[in-house]
């Protein structure tokens, strides 16, 4: 599981940080190609770039960020596996051939599937037909793919010093495939649509709506965006939404979404999680995370005089909110005067 140290300063629990997630999202293992024609059989790290999975993931992240292509290569290598020199190798994939006709490819699925293999050899230009075509005859993913390849090309021509109008029309178009992929219902495009929203790629900054995609992305399933879509929930007070989507992060295995959902059981009434398992998750989200709800919250439930003024004081450090540092005051002159009178009392 990550772990993350960036701490929300204005919110009882921390933001999560803007690279959580995507490198370990829901990806199919991908697909071994044969050696095309005219290419060493290797690939550099741009060209791994434009393997297009069918799920979000550390490629789509890195189309618009374009900086660590090492985890770009990783999501799409093959799996390393120590075989013996006397296994049988594993039948070729079946690549289709560059085919410029109007068949050059006859339904969603086979679309889709070519636009991935295209892309994972390099072929900018088919993976972008067969994407198109996919896209035309209504699927998602093929609206996912076609912008991923129109906000590559774009971030190419900008890294290149070429700004143009051009270029942006590019990147607002990829953009708005993207969104269409969301709209007609995948997952990763919805979670790749609040990541451009939230940096203002190809469309204008607007947090809020960046948080309504996550929010749709997690209630498809897609758990890397349950995070954030239930602090955005929290911060709009929308506390029972909070819980329900962190409840799925938590359960998905993510650290952070623990602290979150055992705050907003606290805030909500909630029974779940039950209050042994729940003072676990503050403790583990004050001690690895510094969220600061999750100190003030375990501080409060210390039976240890010295631990819970610990405890608080992290709260009021972390935060800097009047809600946390009063009862760390109050608490510190309790202590201070018991202990001119005799031990403190827990």
């Amino acid at each position: 599981m990550k772990k993350s140290t960036e701490k929300g300063q204005n919110s009882p629990i921390a933001p999560p940080p803007e690279t959580y997630g995507p490198e370990n999202s829901l990806k199919e293992e991908p697909e071994k190609p044969r050696n095309p024609r005219g290419t060493s059989g290797k690939l550099a790290g741009r060209d791994f770039i434009m393997a297009l999975p069918s799920r979000a993931g550390a490629l789509f992240r890195e189309v618009f960020s374009g900086e660590n292509l090492i985890i770009a290569a990783l999501a799409l290598s093959p799996l390393l596996l120590t075989v013996r020199c006397d296994s049988p190798k594993p039948p070729p994939v079946d690549i289709p051939a560059e085919d410029d006709s109007e068949d050059i490819c006859r339904n969603q699925h086979d679309c889709v599937k070519k636009a991935r293999i295209y892309g994972r050899n390099g072929n900018t230009e088919l993976a972008r037909k067969t994407a198109v075509k996919a896209c035309d005859l209504g699927s998602g993913e093929g609206c996912y793919l076609q912008g991923i390849v129109m906000i590559r090309e774009a971030r190419q021509n900008q890294e290149a010093g070429n700004t143009g109008r051009s270029v942006k029309d590019t990147l607002r178009h990829g953009t708005d495939k993207v969104r269409n992929g969301c709209i007609t219902g995948f997952p990763p495009a919805c979670q790749m649509m609040a990541e451009l929203t939230e940096k203002g790629t190809g469309t204008a900054r607007d947090p809020r709506r960046a948080g309504e995609y996550h929010t749709r992305a997690c209630e498809m399933d897609l758990t890397e965006s349950c995070l954030k879509a239930a602090v955005f929930q929290w911060s709009s007070n929308n506390h029972q939404k909070a819980w329900e989507l962190s409840r799925k992060s938590c359960e998905s295995g993510n650290e952070q979404g623990c602290a979150v959902y055992a705050i907003a059981a606290e805030n909500t009434g909630n029974p779940d999680p039950p209050e042994k398992v729940r003072q676990s998750y503050f403790r583990q989200g004050c001690d690895k995370y510094d969220i600061p709800g999750s100190c003030f919250l375990y501080g409060l439930r210390s039976l240890n005089a010295a631990e819970r003024l610990k405890y608080l004081e992290k709260a009021c450090s972390t935060s800097s909110q009047k809600q946390f540092c009063d009862p760390f005051e109050k608490e510190k002159k309790r202590l201070g005067a018991a202990s001119g009178n005799s031990s403190p009392q827990p």
